[in-house]
This record gives structure tokens, C-alpha cells and sequence, in this order.
């Protein structure tokens, strides 16, 4: 009896998370509908430092937007991996931050690609090992 409920909130879920992928996926697609008549002025004026970061922001929004809906589409440690390395690099580049967090921000993604090549190894060599049994 368990094991049927288990299976049943498991479809649940897996029916949740495809219904707020679809959701995801109109909230991208509308912004970047909003998005293109900015880019038309942003390319045909000229810009103050000010209005750039405006443009990396929405920009960068619409990145990590498109890569959480790849972790919800497929989750995979790889994913969530990368939608990690965007929003810390979003941070960075977007936000108002001292020399000292720029450090820890750079840290955090050096941590993340090394965590991320481990995972990847590890796969690969899981996949080597069950080929050759």
C-alpha cells in the first residue's frame, strides 16, 4: 500500500513540475516579448554606464529564467549546477558588491566548476564501469 502511495505523489510531483515548467515557460517567453523593444533603444541611444547595467539585468534575467527551466524540464546535477554558476555571476556583475564578496563570488564559482567536473568524472567513470560488466 505504501509503495502505491508513493508512486501515486510521485506522479503528483512529476505532473507539478511540468505544469510550473509551463509557467516558467510564459513568464520567458513574455519577458522577452518586453524585452526586444529595448534592445532597439538601447542599440540606438547612447547609454550611461547606468542604463548598460539595466540592460545586463534583464538580460541575465531571462539567462537564469531559460536555465531553471532546463532544470525543470530535466533535472540533472549538471542543471543545477549551472544555474547556480549564473545567479552567483549574475550577483557579481549586477549587483553593488565590495572587492571582498567579488572574492567570495569568484571563489563560489571556481567551487561550483570543481564540484561540477567531479560530478562529471564520477559519471563518466559509473558509465565506463557498467559498459565493461
Amino acid at each position: 500500500m505504501w509503495s502505491k502511495i508513493r508512486s501515486v505523489s510521485q506522479k503528483i510531483c512529476d505532473a507539478l513540475e511540468w505544469v510550473l515548467a509551463v509557467i516558467v515557460f510564459i513568464g520567458i517567453a513574455t519577458a522577452i516579448i518586453r524585452f526586444v523593444p529595448n534592445i532597439l533603444i538601447f542599440a540606438s541611444k547612447s547609454t550611461t554606464p547606468h542604463d548598460f547595467l539595466t540592460y545586463l539585468e534583464d538580460v541575465f534575467t531571462i539567462v537564469v529564467g531559460v536555465e531553471f527551466l532546463k532544470m525543470l524540464c530535466k533535472p540533472s546535477s549538471d542543471n543545477v549546477i549551472e544555474v547556480l554558476i549564473f545567479l552567483v555571476t549574475r550577483h557579481m556583475i549586477i549587483g553593488d558588491t565590495s572587492s571582498f564578496e567579488d572574492l567570495l563570488s569568484i571563489v563560489g564559482i571556481a567551487l561550483l566548476f570543481v564540484v561540477r567536473r567531479h560530478l562529471r568524472k564520477a559519471k563518466e567513470q559509473s558509465q565506463t564501469h557498467t559498459r565493461q560488466t
